[in-house]
């Protein structure tokens, strides 16, 4: 089932949501969001980012799917990665199943397969097709499921939660 004539691509969901509330389109933003500093401190949640566009955003309908299959992947010659590139929603996995190796987060999966590729990581948490066409070993395989938001702007007198309306939404996604 097609829900939107057109997909648009932003950076980030922060840029989604700004993007979809400016030009009037809805935003799709996983509620597993989560962004780290340079550090490693959670510098951003989903649920900072629906408190923030409270009153500029509203939600218009939630639901839960299977993610692309993804995997803990190494190169062939990496038995027990030292270190593993991964998106900070993904840690879990990285807790999961490689518990003692140094952490190194990116902005997107893509970017995790790409330290390793590049040698700059013997590890990642990535999905499962990126990773086989970067000539990755898949260790560990799974497929979880998230939970997507997507956003609307919001009327100016929106206090609900959109709970009551069609699940069709027609014009132009930002996620």
């Amino acid at each position: 089932m097609r829900h939107f004539d057109q997909v648009l691509l932003a950076a980030t969901f922060e840029l989604a949501t700004q993007q979809a509330i400016t030009d009037g389109h809805c935003a799709l933003v996983a509620a597993g969001y989560a962004q780290r500093d340079a550090h490693g401190t959670v510098s951003d949640l989903w649920v900072d980012l629906h408190f923030r566009y409270e009153g500029r955003a509203s939600l218009l309908r939630a639901w839960v799917a299977r993610t692309k299959p993804m995997c803990l992947a190494t190169p062939a010659d990496v038995e027990v990665p030292r270190t593993i590139a991964l998106h900070p929603a993904t840690a879990v996995f990285a807790d999961r199943f490689a518990p003692s190796a140094q952490r190194q987060y990116v902005e997107a999966k893509p970017l995790a397969v790409r330290r390793v590729a590049d040698g700059r990581a013997e590890a990642c948490i990535g999905s499962v097709d990126v990773a086989v066409q970067a000539g990755l070993v898949v260790r560990k395989r799974w497929q979880p499921t998230m939970v997507w938001c997507l956003y609307e702007p919001a009327k100016a007198d929106a206090l609900t939660w959109g709970l009551d309306r069609p699940h069709r939404a027609e014009g132009r996604v930002v996620a």
